[in-house]
């Protein structure tokens, strides 16, 4: 209800009527206490006079409140839709006729009529106003705490520029967030490049509190933390930690290396079969006609962590109707593709191993999928990252070691030292239960494959699961002993090895490690709780200095996979001709909202909501900075444009006087031949470079004015820009009369100081100079001798005016 409700509501009857009754009534004051009836009547006079009073101080303060809560209810709701649009990826447009559509949709709602969210309206809300705040609002949070720095880069195809992603990891009261930043658009992705973009982007956080660089494992990015490094060292005399790359990229990375280690080729065999039939109908439907089951392989995209198994599977899945297809196709039964991808797909299905290979390859795909997808989480992993690994790569070595030699690597250490290509510790390789199973087979024995092809398959597998280990061991956090270390944190490890390490540590820690009951150890369970909200309950309070030192460790990132997921959301985000200040907006926004858990569970608080109403300003204010910014831009490029003139006119100048004392020293030779010989041919040379040697000093005279007068009209004044050997730039304004019969004393009382007989289309221009900063004498000289103008002269006929 509106202020417009309460008084159409003051003028019922019925209200009136009731206000009589009010005010003909005696108060129950008057009952309590010892009084007349007239007294009683009096006060009941006097009290309802000031009951009518104080009822429309309260309907006014009411009506003010509901006004502002009306004002609040609407900010809320255009809240609400901004979010609703990131949320959702809507573009910014969809917001032009919501209004009018609520307005009809809700025509007895106040707020309704007074909801205004119109595309531009959304646009700088969302920008302005709710991305500063959040971004605000986070800062706050990382300001005086340590906190991990997660980056990297991907193309941005809409925008055409390298995307610059960062984020923070940080500690949000009892657990550990990873939060959207910012980004920076960039072009070119070098060392340098990137450390001044990370610098500009974390310019309003503490360096001194940067705990860890999370990052991929090129080359560049090493780089990166290594000057990054020496720079912080410098400043706040820290270092930063290191528990290497992303372990996730390096598990990743050595699969395909062992895949390529094979020379199986896996993966264009997997994405040809995927070609062959992407955005085809009539091969897709030549398929169809001949499958079992009318399934089509699977894209298979070779930096996609967690799809490698589905793919493999798909393939296997659709190998004999593939084959079956290649032979029709063969059999002239079906058309020729006659493409490079048909090509592949029917080299692989004539492969008679092709389902040994394959399945030998989904089942190291299986072994390594459960760590790739299990460190797809946000949650401190870092503490299982190492065992995990480590007992990855001992089920893998298992496969070509003998038992008794594989079951004495209990360790990273003792694994890294052995040499696992030496051969006297290898078994016959396991190529997994389907691809044994596969080779075992009848309809393998029917084709009569002779056991030394068998045993190359089994040579390629055994050369394939060493390069995935050596890989893993070569560069993964496995190899750095801050990684090692933290594993101590693992409550499994805790129950389980209650005495192996308590010398080695606080003597917190081995206090925690004997009270705390093993059971409790026990009940933690990696897949679904969350570590650090397990160790704040055991550890913060109980054990304060042992929990500062838990808390930094457990800060420590375990992988990107929060940032790689990030770049799907750009993908969501980004439209045609977005502005990158509104890309960052949107991105930021939609982390709050997913960190939040859904739109309706944002809290909009009375600061959200006046840097909102504030979004206006500071849009305006941004256009403002931004046409300044242009309008600065287009002078620099003007002052460009002028000097590069003038440096023309320079150089120009200088090769027209190098030809021009060519032609001379030429012109004096052939009239000293012919004064030798008698020949006037010699002459008659010596004329034609004369006037060739003339033309150019015609010329040199127009560029020596133009030189001096760099000419721009403005209301018969001009400005004149004229370089100097020594000086540089120097101004000179004067005053110009255009005519037809112009002379140097062109009038008595203002005789002209320069007088240029051709200075446009023919006419004559007469020039009265004053001189506003020195001139470079020599070039003066020249143009008063090259334009015939008195200049000198007229400027010594001045101050002799001048003086008394």
């Amino acid at each position: 209800m509106g202020i417009e409700a309460i008084k159409s509501h003051e003028s019922n009857a019925k209200h009136r009527g009731l206000a009589a009754v009010a005010v003909a009534a005696a108060p129950i004051q008057s009952f309590l206490q010892p009084s007349t009836l007239s007294s009683a009547l009096g006060e009941s006079q006097s009290h309802a006079s000031s009951s009518t009073t104080e009822l429309s101080i309260t309907a006014t303060s009411a009506a003010s409140n509901l006004g502002v809560f009306n004002d609040d209810a609407r900010t809320r709701a255009e809240i609400l839709w901004v979010l609703k649009i990131i949320d959702s990826n809507y573009s910014f447009n969809s917001s032009e006729c919501v209004p009018l559509l609520l307005q009809s949709m809700f025509p007895d709602s106040e707020v309704a009529k007074n909801f205004s969210c119109s595309e531009s309206r959304a646009r700088y809300m969302a920008t302005f106003g709710l991305a500063p705040y959040l971004l605000e609002l986070l800062m706050e949070k990382v300001k005086d705490d340590c906190f991990v720095l997660l980056f990297d880069e991907s193309l941005n195809k809409k925008v055409q520029q390298k995307q610059l992603d960062i984020y923070l990891h940080f500690w949000n009261g009892n657990e550990v967030q990873s939060r959207y930043f910012t980004s920076i658009f960039m072009g070119h992705a070098r060392a340098v490049d990137i450390e001044e973009d990370l610098k500009k982007g974390i310019e309003s956080l503490q360096k001194a509190n940067l705990l860890q660089l999370s990052m991929d494992g090129p080359n560049v990015n090493w780089k990166v933390f290594e000057d990054l490094q020496n720079e912080i060292q410098l400043e706040n005399g820290k270092n930063l930690l290191n528990v290497g790359s992303c372990g996730l990229h390096v598990i990743h990375g050595a699969f395909r290396s062992a895949m390529s280690e094979t020379g199986w080729d896996i993966e264009t065999l997997l994405t040809s079969a995927y070609r062959l039939f992407k955005d085809s109908p009539a091969r897709r439907e030549d398929f169809s006609s001949i499958s079992t089951n009318h399934l089509f392989p699977l894209k298979f995209v070779v930096h996609r962590w967690v799809e490698n198994v589905r793919v493999l599977e798909r393939f296997l899945e659709v190998l004999p109707d593939l084959r079956k297809y290649t032979m029709f196709v063969m059999e002239k039964k079906l058309s020729d593709p006659h493409t490079t991808s048909f090509d592949t797909v029917k080299s692989g299905c004539q492969d008679l191993y092709a389902e040994a290979k394959l399945n030998f390859a989904l089942t190291l795909a299986k072994q390594v999928q459960p760590s790739l997808t299990k460190y797809q989480s946000d949650s401190p992993l870092l503490p299982f990252l190492v065992s995990n690994l480590l007992e990855m790569l001992k089920s893998i070595i298992s496969k070509f070691l003998t038992a008794e030699f594989a079951a004495q690597l209990k360790t990273c250490t003792q694994l890294s030292k052995v040499d696992l290509r030496d051969r006297s510790h290898h078994k016959q390789v396991d190529l997994g239960f389907s691809a044994e199973m596969y080779l075992q087979s009848a309809e393998f024995r029917k084709m009569k494959i002779s056991d030394k092809d068998v045993l190359g398959i089994r040579i390629s597998a055994k050369a394939a699961l060493i390069t995935f280990t050596e890989k893993v061991l070569e560069i993964s956090p496995m190899r750095y002993p801050l990684a090692r270390s933290i594993s101590c944190l693992d409550p499994h490890f805790i129950a389980q090895s209650p005495d192996a390490y308590y010398k080695e540590v606080l003597q917190q820690f081995e206090h925690f490690m004997r009270s705390v009951l093993s059971s409790e150890l026990l009940q933690f369970k990696p897949g679904q709780d969350r570590l650090d909200i397990f160790l704040h309950d055991k550890m913060c309070t109980p054990y304060p200095k042992l929990w500062m030192a838990v808390r930094m460790a457990l800060l420590l990132s375990h992988g990107q996979a929060t940032i790689e997921r990030g770049f799907s959301v750009n993908k969501e985000v980004v439209i045609e001709n977005q502005q990158t200040k509104s890309l960052i907006a949107r991105r930021l926004i939609k982390d709050h909202i997913i960190q939040a858990g859904g739109i309706l569970q944002v809290s909009i608080t009375k600061q959200m909501m006046i840097s909102v109403r504030n979004a206006r300003s500071r849009y305006s204010q941004y256009l403002a900075d931004k046409k300044e910014c242009e309008v600065k831009e287009r002078a620099q490029m003007k002052r460009k444009a002028e000097l590069d003139a003038i440096e023309e006119l320079r150089m120009k100048t200088k090769r027209l006087k190098s030809d021009i004392d060519a032609l001379h020293i030429s012109v004096k030779k052939y009239a000293e031949k012919c004064e030798t010989t008698g020949d006037l041919t010699y002459i008659a040379k010596s004329n034609s470079l004369r006037r060739t040697a003339d033309e150019k000093e015609e010329e040199l005279k127009k560029i020596a004015i133009k030189w001096l007068l760099g000419f721009d009209t403005s209301e018969g004044f001009l400005c004149a820009l004229c370089p100097g050997s020594h000086l540089g730039h120097h101004v000179v304004t004067y005053k110009v009369e255009v005519g037809n019969n112009l002379s140097r004393d062109h009038s008595k009382t203002c005789p002209a100081d320069i007088l240029l007989p051709n200075w446009f289309l023919g006419r004559t221009a007469a020039l009265d100079v004053s001189i506003t900063s020195p001139l470079n004498p020599v070039i003066f000289l020249e143009a008063e001798d090259l334009a015939t103008a008195g200049a000198q002269a007229t400027e010594s006929r001045k101050h002799q005016a001048n003086d008394p």
